[in-house]
């Protein structure tokens, strides 16, 4: 097994500088953290004010959302097309796909915002309910 370590934008599993971002082998090492993060002591986190504005705008609980991270609960884990220092984990969350970018640190995995997604919904689960 080997292990994977993002720092300054450096990835030590491939060996090369990421100009600012996170490379491919970045986003399969986080989707390793996730995997391993209970043996690992991976923290997952997120801003206090932003779960409350989550709460109270989309009916979004950053608990549990965090509760489906760690227990594996998820479709896949994308790159983001616009921030290069964040990977997008794909969930279904109260019966509806959510997208949830997160930004890569070490030894934690810092929740940016979560939410639903129709066009990742038709992808993943077949239609828009």
């Amino acid at each position: 097994m080997i292990l994977c370590f993002i720092m300054e934008g450096f990835c030590v599993l491939s060996k090369r500088k990421n100009k600012g971002g996170t490379c491919k082998l970045a986003i399969d090492c986080l989707t390793w953290y996730i995997h391993c993060h209970k043996t690992y002591l991976m923290e997952i986190i997120w801003d206090p004010l932003k779960q409350i504005k989550l709460k109270i705008e989309r009916g979004i609980d950053l608990d549990e959302i965090k509760e489906l991270i760690e227990n594996e609960n998820y479709f896949e884990v994308l790159e983001h097309e616009a921030r290069l220092d964040q990977g997008i984990i794909v969930l279904e969350y109260k019966s509806y796909v959510h997208l949830v970018p997160v930004r890569i640190e070490p030894n934690k995995i810092i929740i940016k915002t979560c939410y639903p997604s129709r066009k990742a919904n038709k992808k993943y689960k077949g239609g828009d309910k």
